[in-house]
């Protein structure tokens, strides 16, 4: 199985499993394809009207994964979108891989296959170690921060601030784009009692020079949608000036505020109603 961002089979069905895995994936079957629309009794975690569904499964040996399929058996106008292309669970795993590059925490890849019938994708799926300790950063955040004492919110949330700043910017640096960087898509891990980023779902992803200028944008933007609930101005302000690094003058952080503002206009987020944010006084302004 290749680790680039292209077509992995033509033809039939490859599975690949990561070598420590293999034994304790077998109890799932996904050497047979009947096996990859619901591998056991479990319900979803999430899922789709028609082709995508996630599952979190306990494995007999204790361990737990995330089972994500995406099946186009019975929806044939959605595979031609891949048609000699990657499929997005191929894009994920080499996400994950180009984040880990980037010195980016992310989820460990265990396995991952894809059927094709003459380069058009039928099913693929991707298998995912769980991130032990870790919450949605958007649940965590709408909960009140569950966990942290109210001295200590405005420290231990600006800290973890200037991870997620320093993430960004490492994976902008290298060209690396989620394209759906969601507070949702962002997992907050507790270690030690301080508290870490993880980037997770990211089929979507790519790595581009040329399009550097729409990565940034689109990603600080998918950043904002909640942001603008939770933060005031000033604090999305800064945060993004962080992302961006300290090499970028005052001009252009204010010509990337419009940039990512015009974007945010052409499809509103929606306003959460609040007597006050639980980010009340987090200070965004600095990268780790």
């Amino acid at each position: 199985m290749t680790d680039c961002r292209c077509l992995q089979v033509f033809q039939g069905t490859r599975v690949w499993y990561h070598p420590d895995w293999q034994a304790d994936l077998g109890e799932l079957g996904l050497a047979e394809l009947d096996n990859w629309r619901v591998p056991v009794d479990v319900p979803p975690v999430s899922r789709s009207k028609h082709v995508i569904a996630c599952y979190r499964i306990k494995l007999a040996g204790g361990r737990v994964i995330y089972y994500k399929r995406y099946d186009y058996r019975t929806r044939w106008k959605a595979a031609l979108r891949f048609w000699l292309r990657p499929s997005k669970a191929a894009i994920e795993k080499w996400g994950y891989q180009r984040y880990q590059a980037c010195g980016v925490d992310v989820p460990r890849t265990v396995a991952f296959g894809e059927a094709r019938s003459m380069g058009l994708l039928r099913v693929a799926f991707i298998v995912t170690e769980e991130v032990p300790d870790t919450v949605s950063l958007d649940g965590f955040v709408a909960a009140g921060l569950p966990g942290i004492p109210a001295d200590e919110r405005v420290a231990q949330m600006s800290a973890f601030a200037g991870r997620l700043a320093d993430t960004i910017h490492k994976a902008h640096s290298a060209c690396l784009f989620h394209y759906d960087l969601k507070w949702r898509n962002i997992l907050i891990q507790s270690r030690g009692g301080e508290y870490y980023p993880v980037i997770i779902d990211c089929p979507r992803a790519f790595v581009s020079r040329l399009r550097r200028r729409y990565g940034i944008t689109a990603d600080l933007s998918a950043l904002a949608r909640l942001a603008v609930s939770y933060l005031t101005l000033y604090q999305r302000y800064h945060f993004m000036a962080a992302c961006l690094g300290g090499a970028v003058d005052s001009s252009t952080r204010k010509d990337w505020y419009l940039r990512v503002q015009r974007r945010l206009d052409k499809r509103p987020p929606k306003i959460i109603s609040l007597q006050e944010s639980p980010l009340k006084g987090v200070r965004f302004d600095r990268r780790s």
